[in-house]
């Protein structure tokens, strides 16, 4: 039943952008009868055992949208969002702007940049640009730089939903993120 669901859960989500897929890991465990002997033509008894479920690490792939905003995390790492709940990761790049003049994702949490505060700009910022390394610049200059962190253990990320992660061990940034 568990092996339905975390398939069901990864072809739901196959076009889902910066989802990680699970995989599960099985193995065999043998009951032998104790005593009394096997038949003839018998063999001991055999389960299946869930050892354990994890998401996968690689990047998925990259198609360019035409938004400005969007980005994508080529290398290691996460977005960092801030949400009602608090901060969450996310590889989820569709990015745009709020009526406030902050970037945010689709359901418009703030995107944190790499001092942990949201990306303001202002009114006169016009024409922006994201650079390979997260550098949001604008006709003004630098305004900001995406942060891409690191989790400790990423085997310790729990899904919220399709997109977002909840991250069970600190985060640490990443020195030279690929966007």
């Amino acid at each position: 039943q568990h092996a339905l669901d975390v398939g069901a859960g990864n072809l739901a989500n196959a076009n889902t952008p910066g989802y990680k897929a699970e995989r599960m890991q099985f193995s065999d465990w043998l009951s032998r009868q104790s005593g009394g002997s096997t038949p003839p033509g018998g063999s001991p008894i055999a389960y299946t055992q869930d050892r354990a479920t994890w998401r996968e690490q690689q990047a998925g792939t990259v198609s360019h949208t035409g938004n400005p905003f969007d980005v994508a995390v080529t290398g290691s790492g996460y977005f960092t969002v801030n949400t009602a709940n608090g901060p969450r990761l996310t590889r989820d790049g569709r990015f745009g702007l709020m009526p406030s003049g902050t970037i945010a994702d689709a359901a418009g949490n703030p995107v944190l940049d790499s001092n942990g505060q949201p990306i303001q700009l202002a009114p006169t910022d016009t024409q922006i640009a994201i650079a390979g390394d997260g550098t949001v610049s604008g006709p003004n200059g630098q305004i900001g730089k995406i942060g891409v962190v690191q989790p400790a253990d990423p085997m310790l990320l729990s899904a919220e939903g399709g997109t977002l992660f909840r991250s069970a061990s600190a985060t640490t940034p990443v020195a030279s993120p690929a966007l």
